[in-house]
This record gives structure tokens, C-alpha cells and sequence, in this order.
């Protein structure tokens, strides 16, 4: 019995990406326009509070007494 070869594998996922992405059609403007909008407009803000929520998980448990 043959053994079945993956069709990717780790050595090749980057490039198999790349080739995937590169193969398919530019966005349109409106698909760039949806993008646009889907994507933050406050990256500093997004941070922060990506910063902030250990301590807000530390704060909720120590206030619970956890």
C-alpha cells in the first residue's frame, strides 16, 4: 500500500500561501473600501487596551477573591 503525501506540508506552507494569495484576483475598490473599514482606526487605542486587561483580569480576581 502507498503512503498518501500531503499536499502541504510545513517546509512548504509559506510558499504555498504566497502562491495561493498571488494566484487570485486584485480587490476591487470596493472590496478595498470594505477592507478599509473592517481595519482598526485607532491602533493605539486597540493597544492600550490589549495592555490593560491583565491588569483588569488581576484586578476582577483579586476584587472576587480568587
Amino acid at each position: 500500500m502507498e503512503a498518501v503525501q500531503p499536499l502541504h506540508s510545513l517546509a512548504t506552507r509559506v510558499v504555498d500561501e504566497v502562491e495561493h494569495f498571488a494566484s487570485l484576483p486584485p480587490l476591487t475598490d470596493e472590496e478595498l473600501a470594505q477592507y478599509a473599514r473592517r481595519t482598526t482606526k485607532r491602533p493605539g487605542l486597540a493597544f492600550a487596551t490589549l495592555a490593560a486587561l491583565p491588569f483588569a483580569a488581576e484586578g476582577l480576581c483579586h476584587l472576587l477573591k480568587v
